[in-house]
């Protein structure tokens, strides 16, 4: 790390503290236990959800946005363990993957480059520190309070990169009191995974607390590659967490945290689609099962990240102030083949770095008044490589791609909610933002030669936000908002100019409720959103090309039901519906160039399923004895969507029908638990992606998980 890192990261130490800020919500010292929307109260009622979607503590359903709430309870009975699994409880959220970067969408928009030089329409933060590069979306999930997904642009106090939405992972803060797990799961695949957490103050007061976490899991792979009888796609990753919190007082709190993950295994395994190619036709062998293929290789796959972040809070009598500093270092490496067959048409080897900083300070207004208010500074920077090699035999070349690039963004933002009467509230946000890209790619494609881009963009974002607490249980709120992505530099292609920023303005109308005694929830959104300049990705000789749509719309409605019919019995459900379209769209397909311009108008957008929704039913039995038993069902729908913007019926697909249980016993005073559970019960195939590969000339998939089944055994302490 640069020494100016570490000088930064000491101004960021100093006495100015406070609560969460712009980037990312900071978890609180202590989790509140009503964050969990599982967890319900004595007397049978729906308990709170307690969140920080808007920098500060509030109930869900005082909260005008649009936003599912997860907590720890939910997070272990759901059995999620990353970004996927995630995607089918959140409305309007959609998972999809290329080769290993992770794309999420939420309401159509998402990552279309995932190379160095783009950035994602959805925004990931872990420990309140926003992660750049999307090949680490996919790290195991342990030890979380809770994962809050916001929907829709949150360009005020987020800013970067949220013009989807937000997807904000919040770990569990070290506690005053000795408490801890231990849990251990088996499953089909040769699955193991153990998992170990203790938390507690380390000094006789409480005031200095630690928390270490620690997460091993593997398995074999999902795939038969029939060249060598080898079981491919498979998975084997480690991570930890520790996090240090000191109290310098009652009102002013430092803690530290650290994470490390790394990943060594095969990597995803591409299959030949509809159109196999050209090296089925050159003679490479083919098998109709979505789990067997023949692969010449190699498949391996090597992901290293780890992070750092210092977050010092104090509480004024009139104002808190806050401090954020994160520091973040990824790497992986990939090499995998692109043609799926055994015949050597074409395979990959790509590499990629990134080092990420960012500070932020916040203030925010700490007394009772009318008025409340936040506002602060932030700044990113980020340092990132990649090379990328394409070596083709037949050709007897090699194609490569070596590219640096350099980011710098800087941010002001202010919000301020204003109580007009007992029951109205309207609130108004502004965001200024400045993004800087440079980077420089040397190109060998039958010959080298050198690029060298450059470009800065900016822009103003404000959030506009009426609500009506019509009653204690029922709340209406109206809001605009516009979100902005920066342009980017496709380093890593043919492509030599930067491409431009991209700009939404969404309109939303939401109603929060409860019904009959707290029993019934109900929580409704309905948006429609304008797009201009969307990114949008060809891909082609496995490269992207990004061009910028004249204009998108969409339009839709979410729904998040939870229901407590009876005593024990807790009813989760979530069902969206999605029109997202391009308005003004002409462009060529490289994988069809013969057609010249296509007019795309009316096309669905990329990775938008129409539909979406879930059920998860939880019903707890206890016994006489103390000990009690819990019977889980879930249920989970997506639509068809189109992997491109061209809307083929060769890249559509990705629908699903999951169906999930779990049987669980958890013995007197709730030390131990066993439970057995199953995913995919149906054994399911579906498309995570469906990618058009133009030097195969045909289209390679990369599918789901099959049905995985297992056993676990925790104990609490």
């Amino acid at each position: 790390m640069k020494s100016s890192y570490w000088l930064a990261a000491a101004s960021a130490l100093a006495p100015i503290s406070g609560p969460a800020f712009a980037q990312a919500p900071a978890p609180n010292t202590e989790p509140a236990d009503a964050a969990d929307d599982t967890s319900q109260p004595d007397d049978g009622k729906i308990g709170d959800i307690i969140v920080t979607a808007e920098r500060r503590e509030s109930s869900l359903q005082r909260t005008p946005l649009a936003i599912s709430a997860f907590g720890e309870e939910f997070l272990e009975k759901s059995n999620i363990r990353d970004v996927q699994d995630v995607a089918q409880y959140a409305p309007g959220l959609s998972y999809n993957k290329v080769s290993n970067f992770v794309q999420l969408n939420i309401r159509g928009i998402g990552l279309e480059q995932i190379n160095l030089g783009g950035e994602p329409g959805v925004a990931l933060h872990i420990d309140g520190v926003y992660v750049a590069r999307p090949f680490v979306g996919d790290a195991i999930f342990s030890d979380l309070a809770r994962v809050e997904v916001l929907r829709g642009p949150q360009g005020t106090l987020y800013g970067r990169n949220a013009t989807g939405g937000s997807v904000n992972l919040i770990a569990n803060q070290p506690t005053r009191s000795l408490e801890g797990q231990v849990a251990f799961t088996y499953g089909n695949y040769d699955r193991k995974r153990g998992q170990f957490v203790i938390s507690g103050p380390l000094d006789g007061e409480g005031r200095l607390r630690g928390r270490l976490s620690a997460v091993a899991d593997q398995r074999d792979g999902f795939l038969k590659n029939l060249v060598n009888s080898d079981r491919v796609d498979d998975s084997k990753t480690r991570s930890a967490r520790a996090q240090l919190a000191y109290d310098f007082t009652d009102k002013a709190t430092l803690t530290l945290s650290g994470d490390y993950m790394r990943e060594s295994d095969d990597g995803p395994a591409f299959q030949p689609g509809s159109i196999p190619g050209t090296a089925a036709a050159l003679g490479g062998r083919l098998d109709p099962s979505p789990r067997r293929f023949y692969a010449d290789g190699p498949f391996d796959q090597k992901i290293r990240a780890w992070g750092t972040s210092a977050r010092l809070e104090i509480d004024g009598d009139a104002i808190k102030v806050m401090s954020l500093t994160g520091y973040r270092n990824n790497h992986f490496r990939l090499q995998s083949d692109l043609d799926g067959t055994d015949f050597f048409l074409i395979n990959q080897d790509l590499r990629e770095t990134g080092k990420q900083f960012s500070q932020e300070l916040q203030f925010s207004s700490a007394y009772d008044s009318p008025l409340q208010w936040i506002g602060g500074l932030y700044y990113f920077q980020e340092n990132g490589t990649l090379n990328y090699a394409f070596p083709i035999p037949i050709l007897k070349t090699t194609i490569s791609f070596d590219a640096v690039q350099k980011t710098r963004a800087m941010a002001a933002f202010g919000q301020a909610a204003y109580q007009i009467t007992d029951q109205l509230k309207a609130t108004v946000g502004l965001r200024y933002s400045v993004d800087n890209k440079r980077g420089s790619t040397i190109q060998n494609l039958f010959g080298a030669r050198s690029v060298r881009v450059r470009d800065s963009w900016s822009a103003l974002t404000p959030r506009f936000v009426l609500e009506y607490q019509a009653n204690p249980n029922t709340m209406i709120y109206a809001s605009a908002a516009r979100g902005f992505k920066a342009g980017g530099l496709n380093t890593a292609s043919l492509q030599a100019n930067a491409y431009d920023p991209e700009y939404v303005w969404n309109y939303e109308l939401g109603l929060k409720s409860r019904f009959l005694d707290d029993r019934l929830q109900t929580n409704i959104a309905a948006f429609y959103y304008t797009y201009t300049d969307l990114q949008v990705n060809q891909f082609a000789v496995g490269q992207t090309f990004i061009a910028n749509a004249a204009s998108a719309k969409g339009k839709g409605i979410e729904a998040e039901i939870t229901a407590r019919p009876i005593d024990n019995f807790t009813i989760n459900a979530s069902l969206a519906y999605l029109d997202a379209t391009f308005k003004d769209f002409v462009t060529r397909d490289s994988f069809r160039p013969a057609l010249g311009d296509i007019d795309l108008s009316g096309n669905q957008l990329p990775r938008s399923p129409k539909f979406t929704g879930s059920v998860a039913a939880q019903y707890d039995i206890p016994l006489a004895s103390g000990a009690e038993i819990g019977l889980r069902g879930e249920y989970s729908h997506r639509s068809k969507l189109y992997f491109t913007p061209f809307n083929t019926d060769y890249a559509r697909g990705g629908q699903f029908d999951l169906i999930n249980a779990r049987l669980s016993y958890s013995a007197p005073g709730d030390r131990w638990e066993a439970a057995i559970f199953g995913r995919n019960l149906t054994n399911e195939t579906y498309e995570q992606t469906i990618t058009v590969s133009g030097i195969n000339n045909g289209t390679i998939v990369l599918y789901g998980p099959p049905r995985t089944y297992g056993a676990e055994i925790r104990y609490r302490f």
